[in-house]
């Protein structure tokens, strides 16, 4: 009964917000299952784009072991949901567009439905249990946030926390920087080590706490929305390091396929 009344708030929510593919832009149907946000056309596209193999390793993007060697020591492969390629202007890339600058609440909501499986088979290998763990995320530029209205990474951390029975803390700060975008692989590390930060504080439980005192022996999972060269996560699991959690598992939403 109580999935049935979500489901009619959802809808009746869709008559009033009217709802847009999240590749294509075109309209959709306001009477539809929960996290829908694409098109027929566009829904069939998303799962060929998931079903894609490395060319390297050949395994999807979820299991895909072409990761940068600094992740090694901490897992063997870093879960994603979808390769993609900037210039390539398919259903990956428009997705991760819309989820950078549209506030899509159904978007962050299907992506946190299709990538918590992945962080809970990382999980269950490690015999961790989602509601002992931590969630974070790697957050974006203030100028960006002021821009567009929101942090992308912390909306789907949110739902993403919901998903898993995980508990959501914001741990880094993002001073102003250069996108990463502009930049080659050694310009991104620096830059990430001169914007991203480690805050000393932040509220957690309805409370403020602090960041060491609740990190320290936890299990804690850092998401970012694309991984390229890992010069962000890179950065987070270095500032978490010295917290002395149990764990540090990193999850993205997408991968570069030049990895």
């Amino acid at each position: 009964m109580k999935n049935k009344f979500k489901l009619f708030l959802n809808n009746l929510r869709r008559f009033v917000e009217i709802p847009f593919c999240a590749s294509c832009q075109t309209r959709l149907s306001p009477i539809s299952q929960s996290y829908v946000c694409f098109c027929n056309d566009c829904t069939a596209k998303w799962y060929m784009a998931k079903s894609k193999m490395c060319p390297k390793c050949s395994e999807t993007a979820e299991k895909c072991v072409c990761t940068p060697k600094f992740f090694k020591k901490h897992q063997d492969y870093i879960p994603s949901l979808i390769f993609y390629s900037s210039k390539s202007g398919n259903v990956p890339s428009n997705t991760l567009l819309t989820l950078k600058y549209r506030k899509n609440g159904e978007l962050f909501k299907f992506l946190a439905f299709e990538l918590a499986p992945k962080i809970k088979t990382v999980l269950s290998e490690r015999n961790i249990s989602p509601k002992d763990c931590i969630i974070t995320w790697m957050p974006r530029q203030k100028k960006n946030i002021l821009k567009f209205g929101f942090d992308h990474s912390e909306k789907l951390v949110r739902c993403l926390a919901k998903e898993l029975g995980a508990q959501p803390l914001p741990m880094f700060r993002r001073k102003s920087g250069i996108e990463q975008k502009k930049l080659d692989t050694e310009q991104r590390r620096q830059n990430a080590e001169d914007s991203v930060i480690l805050r000393k504080s932040s509220k957690f439980g309805g409370k403020r706490v602090i960041i060491k005192e609740v990190t320290t022996g936890k299990n804690v999972i850092i998401i970012d929305d694309i991984i390229t060269t890992g010069a962000t996560l890179r950065r987070g699991v270095l500032l978490a390091l010295p917290l002395k959690p149990k764990s540090i598992i990193c999850a993205t939403v997408a991968k570069n396929m030049q990895n």
